[in-house]
């Protein structure tokens, strides 16, 4: 018995659409002389920092801490440690992203120099739409390639055999490293363009081959 004859085909879909959420990566710094100080006030700065994003209704659960750590300080003109420096670090969900601006003012205007910006990335909030829409254009292109080729080669296609999905992944919009600001900040409103994310798909079909 001869073997069925096959054909496999690979498409791949892109889907895009615009970010409708915003994650801002802080960092909250104090230095001090010491590491017990430059911790302390550290942890003062954080909870201020932390009450003003309530008053920004900005729900508990969108704010995560992510790291903290007291580093020395090293003068480079006398060549020694002199201080210490505290940094707290949170991850801030805010939805809608043209909120940013104004959250970033209300954490400014708290805590002056102490904040820094360390990035910003912006997401979907539920992805799977977008996923389910590159699988759909994947199997379509895939479907387009497999007429192309059976014709091209003078074969018909039978029925599909097979189908292999290769799990759609997000491409994300990229993060952007901001620098320190200070408290003059505050009277500001930075903006915060959308752009566009994508997901893309790959999958891949085999068709029998009719004699």
């Amino acid at each position: 018995m001869s073997k069925q004859r096959q054909i496999a085909v690979t498409g791949t879909g892109l889907a895009s659409g615009s970010p409708d959420q915003c994650t801002l990566h802080i960092s909250l710094n104090h230095m001090a002389e010491g590491a017990a100080d430059a911790l302390t006030g550290t942890a003062d700065i954080a909870t201020k920092a932390i009450a003003a994003l309530g008053e920004a209704r900005i729900e508990q659960c969108e704010v995560r801490t992510v790291g903290l750590s007291v580093q020395d300080f090293f003068d480079q003109g006398k060549q020694k440690i002199t201080a210490r420096i505290g940094s707290y670090q949170l991850d801030v969900v805010i939805r809608p992203i043209n909120e940013a601006g104004t959250v970033l003012a209300s954490l400014s205007s708290t805590v002056g120099d102490a904040l820094q910006v360390r990035g910003i990335q912006l997401t979907i909030e539920d992805p799977e739409p977008l996923k389910t829409e590159a699988r759909r254009l994947a199997i379509q292109d895939a479907k387009r390639r497999a007429m192309e080729l059976s014709g091209e080669a003078g074969v018909r296609l039978g029925v599909i055999l097979s189908i292999q999905d290769e799990n759609a992944s997000s491409v994300p919009f990229a993060q952007r490293a901001m620098p320190i600001m200070s408290g003059s900040f505050a009277a500001a409103n930075v903006p915060i363009e959308a752009g566009s994310v994508s997901a893309v798909s790959n999958v891949t079909l085999v068709y029998a081959i009719e004699k």
